[in-house]
């Protein structure tokens, strides 16, 4: 008997989860502290990054996001049906409000759209990694779909922590995108 793609990448996904969950606290700091550190130098090449807001146990991108925004570099995504439409956020603690799953996403009414051609750096969130620069999500496709509309020239960085490293091969099927590179912290 073979598993399927579908049955492989969801035991994955479930053991990454639960991998991702068990990272403690000062390690999450610490995390998200090094990726500031190392990610600045390379953000300073970019006018402008899109990011993604962390939300549960997910990689905290509030640091990263906050310097971003304060060189008003900071472009967050929010979903509009199925599709993707992606805003610059200046003032972080005034422009987000909560989606129905409790992540901020910019308010369009207090943002400007951007230009899919303005973006010059994708932050891809995920739950997990592997050695190919695959990456295993929530199963919705909106980051996959969303990739595939920008220009193959943008640098897709997957960031997150060791954690979230699976030695497996995650299943690719042809819709999904790979990243240019992954930073595990």
């Amino acid at each position: 008997m073979t598993i399927g793609h579908h049955s492989v990448k969801q035991l994955l996904r479930e053991l990454l989860k639960r991998e991702r969950a068990n990272v403690g606290e000062d390690r999450r700091v610490h995390a998200s502290r090094s990726a500031l550190t190392h990610l600045d130098e390379v953000f300073c090449e970019h006018p402008i990054i899109l990011s993604y807001s962390s939300f549960g146990d997910e990689f905290c991108t509030k640091l990263i996001n906050t310097k971003l925004s304060q060189k008003k570099k900071l472009a967050l995504p929010k979903l509009d049906g199925k599709k993707m439409k992606v805003y610059r956020v200046i003032k972080m603690e005034r422009e987000l409000v909560e989606n129905n799953w409790g992540i901020l996403e910019p308010n369009p009414q207090l943002c400007e759209e951007v230009q899919l051609s303005e973006i010059s750096l994708v932050l891809v969130p995920a739950i997990g990694f592997d050695k190919n620069n695959h990456r295993i999500g929530y199963g919705g496709g909106f980051y996959d779909r969303f990739l595939a509309e920008l220009s193959s020239e943008i640098p897709f960085f997957g960031i997150g922590y060791k954690e979230q490293f699976t030695k497996e091969t995650i299943p690719a099927e042809p819709t999904d995108i790979p990243l240019s590179e992954v930073f595990l912290y």
